[in-house]
């Protein structure tokens, strides 16, 4: 049953002998009518407060919801990217390796290309050296062949040219024997014609006529003008000049400076 603080207040009760007081019986009910409006009033601002927390639960269950979507959908899409990153790096991985087995291919294939110049460049050179060599040892021979005859040669033109120096000295002598020789008659000669010319003249010339000449001196061995020679001094081969001489030496190393 529904009461309102009006039927409090107006609530009669039949009298009755020696029962409550009427008047602290309408004080109460008053007192308990206010009372009861009061709490009917904060019911119903309770109610209107439950209304709006309700409204507000509601807005904040939509939001939520609108949230849980948005949720929803950004991890579907951040699945979605995740799993398509991953394809995507997957993919670049797959390329990256593609690529650097290209690479790697490429690589070896011009280091091989590089190896096998490098060699076919080594053995021309080599095979040039070789030849040079082989050609620097021919020549070595040649030089060692040269070098023996040259040898031989030069040690029989030195000996040739000894010979020919030796002979040339034994020469040199034997001019000298004859020019010295050649001064001793001329000095002889000279003592003879002075006696004949004394001798001719006679006594009174004696003390006209000069005194004898002293004997000339013996010409020195490189005296080029010797004292004329009586016409009965026995004739002899005359000495070889310097040019003749000089002559002679060249003809002798002749075939040495010919072979060089």
């Amino acid at each position: 049953m529904k009461i309102t603080p009006l039927d409090i207040r107006q609530k009669s009760f039949e009298k009755a002998f020696r029962g409550y007081d009427k008047g602290e019986v309408e004080a109460f009910l008053t007192s308990l009518s206010h009372e009861w409006e009061r709490l009917l009033q904060e019911r119903e601002q309770q109610m209107k407060q439950i209304g709006q927390l309700e409204k507000e639960v509601d807005k904040l269950r939509e939001v939520e919801n609108s949230l849980y979507k948005a949720l929803k959908t950004a991890e579907d899409t951040g699945n979605n990217m995740i799993e398509q990153a991953n394809k995507s790096a997957e993919l670049h991985l797959q390329e990256t390796r593609l690529n650097a087995e290209n690479l790697k291919q490429e690589a070896q294939e011009g280091a091989r290309k590089i190896v096998e110049a490098a060699e076919q460049r080594k053995r021309h050179i080599l095979d040039q050296m070789e030849q040079e060599l082989q050609h620097l040892r021919q020549t070595c021979r040649q030089l060692e062949n040269f070098k023996g005859s040259l040898i031989s040669e030069v040690r029989g033109a030195a000996q040739e040219v000894e010979a020919r120096m030796t002979r040339l000295e034994d020469r040199g002598h034997h001019i000298d024997a004859i020019m010295k020789e050649a001064d001793q008659f001329a000095a002889e000669a000279h003592v003879e014609a002075v006696a004949s010319s004394a001798f001719n003249n006679g006594p009174q010339n004696d003390a006209a006529a000069p005194a004898p000449a002293p004997a000339p001196a013996a010409a020195p061995e490189a005296s080029n003008a010797p004292a004329p020679a009586s016409t009965d001094q026995p004739k002899t081969k005359p000495a070889a000049s310097p040019a003749e001489e000089e002559e002679d030496s060249n003809a002798a190393s002749g075939s040495f400076f010919d072979s060089i």
